[in-house]
């Protein structure tokens, strides 16, 4: 349908917007596909012509195209089919086998499944030095971590177990850090800080029940139902497919680079995915399951909070970025960190096959930028300068 989507495009939107008689051969626009893939995401600091958009416009096709000659315009379909055929061409069967059987279930693993932490630890304006660290490839790094290998199993909400569990809890609590704002109850309230004691009600995955425990003073916690699972590391059919993702983000530029990044961003977005319950019996993308993507997403708030609570000075962080006082006890907690990752990346490597130089970085830490001074207003929304005169705003939204 490319031709028709030239002519709605050429006859019909630069009608619209005034421009009419638009050369598209020639450097004067840019446009968007039914609001899935916006060619202009792929700018960087080098991308000034539209000329320059359309090459990589061009390469964003070219990529997007995969073997049975059907075009995934999302990041997300692109996923799908790569490890969909992955599973099927090594025969593994795993995704399906363990993929809930009622959308109750379903549900259930998905509600667990929280936003990515947003923290500020200060408001107003910073005058010191400052580092950002970024997380590279969080969720990419967070799959290879043990996940869970099985269905998973009802049991007594009694019970005591060290493994990988979902529940449901009522938990009575004093907290005062905003580090958990974006993890959410039942009635989709956030995380309470007022540091009173409250109530409140949620889905948790394990790993995000013992993040908790590090951060509010908990007084009293009812498990109402909990589901317990086999821990495991991913078969190679999957890491195949996802690691090589990153690889392919690594060793590429251009187009082809973009392409392999929103790949990447998608990754997690395929295993909690919205299904209805009227669809769900004719559901058929089972090979990426909701309780993977809840813990993948657990384990990033983990690290993220993990490093930050030993910071000194810890100002601000997002999903994959930690923002902190820049000291000579943080650089170090940091490259801790990261020599932590590289014996896993060196591990998986070993076991799997994978170019370790290409791969050592995966889940570690880099410091992005040396900031001089900083605003920060809240979730989101912050500003900063850096030591070459840069300024960088950030607010959602806009």
């Amino acid at each position: 349908r490319l031709r028709d989507l030239h002519s709605y495009l050429k006859d019909y939107v630069t009608g619209s917007f005034n421009i009419e008689g638009a050369d598209f051969n020639q450097d004067k626009a840019y446009f968007q596909v039914m609001n899935f893939i916006e060619f202009r995401q792929c700018w960087n600091q080098d991308m000034i012509t539209a000329r320059q958009i359309q090459h990589w416009a061009y390469s964003m096709w070219k990529y997007l195209f995969t073997e049975d000659k059907k075009v995934h315009l999302t990041s997300n379909g692109v996923t799908r089919f790569k490890v969909k055929q992955a599973c099927k061409a090594t025969k593994c069967t795993l995704g399906e086998d363990i993929f809930p059987t009622t959308h109750t279930k379903y549900m259930f693993y998905k509600n667990s499944a929280h936003g990515g932490i947003c923290y500020y630890g200060k408001t107003g304006n910073l005058s010191k030095k400052i580092i950002e660290a970024d997380l590279t490839s969080a969720y990419t790094y967070c799959y290879t971590l043990p996940l869970p290998m099985s269905k998973g199993e009802y049991v007594d909400p009694n019970t005591q177990t060290d493994g990988l569990t979902i529940g449901e809890y009522i938990i009575t609590f004093k907290n005062s850090a905003r580090q958990l704002s974006t993890i959410k109850d039942i009635n989709k309230k956030e995380f309470d800080h007022s540091g009173e004691e409250v109530t409140q009600h949620f889905y948790l995955t394990s790993v995000d029940l013992e993040t908790i425990k590090k951060f509010a003073t908990i007084i009293n916690i009812k498990c109402v139902t909990l589901v317990t699972f086999e821990a495991g590391q991913l078969p190679k059919e999957y890491l195949d497919v996802l690691v090589g993702f990153f690889l392919k983000k690594q060793t590429t530029k251009g187009g082809e680079r973009a392409v392999w990044k929103v790949c990447l961003n998608g990754v997690s977005g395929n295993s909690i995915r919205n299904i209805e319950q009227k669809d769900f019996a004719s559901y058929n993308h089972k090979e990426l399951v909701p309780q993977w993507g809840a813990f993948i997403i657990s384990y990033c708030r983990q690290i993220i909070c993990d490093l930050g609570i030993n910071l000194t000075e810890w100002l601000y962080s997002d999903t994959d970025c930690v923002f902190c006082k820049d000291t000579k006890a943080n650089r170090k907690l940091i490259d801790k960190w990261n020599e932590q990752a590289h014996k896993h990346n060196l591990e998986l490597c070993e076991k799997f096959g994978y170019p370790y130089e290409d791969l050592k970085d995966l889940g570690t830490f880099k410091i992005e930028e040396e900031i001089v001074r900083m605003k920060i207003i809240g979730n989101k929304h912050y500003c900063y300068q850096t030591v070459d005169g840069r300024v960088v705003v950030k607010a959602a939204g806009c």
